[in-house]
């Protein structure tokens, strides 16, 4: 089917500013100095959120948004290549390899076989581009990835003398030798033991990304502000060579081959990289879960998925931010992406993610999420924390059945979820265990749950339903609307009614519920908004009022929005919740539109 995920205006104030430009992804308003994006975010979070709890998300995804390209550099043959039998792999990889900077690597209308990986090594401004998604396809033929780059291994750690503190952008170390402006380097610090927790007992993984943006002596200048007080032995490690950057993906379709058990898309140490306006679709499954994972993104930093339809692949994952297990490849997880406006159905998992922090999940519909081994159960779309310590992400307006943080390998710490529909309900009649709309496991520590509706109108309070799970002994019901503090991501069992102990043991830890903030969430179990001061944890200031701004990362309703209700979800929205675009887009393809 051929579709357009595109809009054609932009809201971030940049070089391209007030223009109407084709194939425009949204993007979102930037304030253009580091003092305007804080007092940015403490406008559109003030009276709700503590600042230890939250930073900025007004100035993530690509640098001043995403530029438009417009010089093509090379049109792939269609007729010789777009054939679908013919592989048009090495035709394409020379292409990209010769294009200078900014501009585009052209696939007409067609079908292009892949034989071997289209590899973006360290390009720098090269844009692959096709017609259109269902225009323009191409089919990798199992035998490695189908599009990919090359990760950069890091420096041996420098210690921070001063500066590594929550919104500098300044920090000093003993030695500065070897790094320059335009390399990315990986902040981080140990564990904190009142935060941090590895299945592996790793050490590196609570930490950051950013981007050098000047060296003076031993004095570097990072382009954003830390995310965290890195105050425990921090360090700085650098990449010894500069990363793929201002390169992208537009409007194509990648379609998983019969045999295909790789990553359709898989990035290292991306900046400023972007993916719009694409479809994926994925393979057949696997007795022995080698399926498609549809985009998996490794340390990668200010980047942004957006616009696109990632579907079917049974039991595997739509996007995947991955945690890198070697120390040579940094403390893990992405820093500062966008995630937005994207539809993800008949996935395994719609995304994943395994540490990172200070990225945006926004404006995201998912349909159909569920396991092929688990007929009858519901399982989250969105799993927040399946990596060591992942911080700061904001989840706001997505569509979806339920959330998870579920501690499996590791803690998690200040995640914000605000203005979600988290409806309990699939749409599979027959799946009705495990309905959790939020489900906080074990070493989910500072989480902020506000303006969110959680469950659906048909809402099973009728004798099994309850409100939260806290490890009552006994307690075992299945349709709940908080499940807080359980060891294991799928059963409700438990060994005892304590801490767990740095170990991978089952046991309940009450500590997420008195670290939880919840405020202004309306809930269906009892069909009303809760607003209760006693939901908020000790020492949290209480908010002024029972207003909540529309956004925490858009200053206003953005242009790409259209006409729907703005904000869309929430206890003061007329109706509670409205469709999103991604939303509408969803029901417009699955209509034939």
């Amino acid at each position: 089917m051929t579709m357009s995920l595109r809009s054609n205006v932009t809201d971030r104030p940049s070089a391209l500013a007030g223009k109407a430009v084709a194939g425009l992804g949204c993007v979102v308003a930037l304030l253009l100095c580091a003092g305007s994006n804080h007092l940015a975010a403490a406008t559109l979070q003030a009276g709700i959120l503590d600042d230890d709890r939250t930073i900025d998300w007004t100035d993530t995804g690509v640098p001043g948004g995403i530029p438009e390209r417009r010089t093509i550099f090379a049109t792939i043959d269609a007729a010789r290549f777009g054939d679908g039998t013919s592989d048009a792999a090495p035709a394409i990889q020379g292409a990209m390899v010769s294009c200078p900077a900014d501009q585009v690597v052209f696939l007409p209308a067609g079908t292009y076989r892949l034989d071997s990986t289209l590899d973006f090594k360290r390009l720098k401004g090269v844009v692959l581009r096709g017609a259109g998604p269902g225009k323009t396809i191409l089919v990798p033929n199992g035998k490695g990835p189908g599009i990919a780059n090359s990760s950069i291994l890091l420096s041996e750690p420098r210690p921070i003398v001063s500066g590594s503190t929550k919104g500098s952008t300044t920090v000093t170390l003993g030695d500065a030798s070897g790094i320059a402006p335009g390399v990315m380097v990986d902040v981080y610090q140990d564990p904190d033991p009142d935060l941090f927790w590895s299945r592996s007992a790793h050490t590196w993984s609570t930490g950051q990304w950013a981007m050098v943006t000047s060296v003076s002596g031993n004095t570097v200048e990072l382009e954003d502000p830390l995310v965290w007080n890195f105050s425990r032995n921090p360090q700085l490690r650098f990449h010894s060579q500069e990363c793929m950057r201002w390169c992208g993906i537009e409007d194509l379709t990648i379609k998983a081959d019969t045999e295909f058990r790789f990553h359709l898309i898989r990035l290292w140490n991306t900046y400023a990289f972007w993916i719009r306006n694409i479809e994926t679709i994925g393979g057949k499954y696997f007795t022995d879960g080698s399926d498609t994972v549809h985009v998996s993104l490794y340390g990668c930093l200010r980047s942004e998925l957006r616009d696109s339809y990632l579907h079917d692949a049974p039991s595997a994952f739509g996007l995947w931010l991955i945690k890198s297990w070697s120390a040579e490849d940094g403390s893990g997880g992405c820093t500062g992406l966008r995630v937005q406006n994207n539809i993800f159905s008949k996935l395994g998992l719609g995304i994943i993610t395994e540490g990172g922090s200070g990225n945006v999940f926004a404006y995201n519909f998912f349909r159909d999420t569920a396991h092929h081994g688990w007929p009858d159960y519901q399982v989250p779309d969105l799993n927040g924390n399946h990596g060591e310590h992942g911080m700061m992400h904001l989840y706001e307006g997505n569509v979806l059945i339920g959330y998870q943080s579920d501690g499996y390998h590791g803690s998690a710490s200040h995640m914000t979820l605000f203005r979600n529909s988290l409806t309990g309900q699939h749409v599979e009649a027959k799946r009705t265990g495990n309905v959790k709309t939020i489900d906080l496991c074990r070493y989910s520590y500072h989480f902020n749950i506000v303006g969110n509706v959680l469950g659906n109108p048909e809402w099973p309070s009728k004798g099994n339903g309850a409100y939260e799970m806290t490890g009552q002994p006994g307690y075992e019901v299945q349709t709940v609307i908080y499940r807080l503090g359980y060891p294991n991501m799928g059963n409700n069992g438990f060994h005892a009614t304590n801490p767990p102990s740095n170990n991978d043991q089952g046991g309940y830890d009450p500590t997420v519920k008195d670290t939880l903030l919840r405020f202004g969430n309306f809930d269906y179990q009892d069909n009303a908004p809760r607003w209760d001061a006693a939901e908020l944890p000790k020492g949290a200031t209480v908010p002024k009022s029972k207003e909540l701004p529309p956004s925490f990362y858009l200053s206003e309703k953005p242009a790409w929005w259209g006409e729907g209700a703005w904000p869309a979800i929430g206890p003061d929205v007329k109706g509670l919740t409205n469709k999103i675009p991604a939303q509408e887009r969803y029901e417009a393809i699955a209509a034939g539109k």
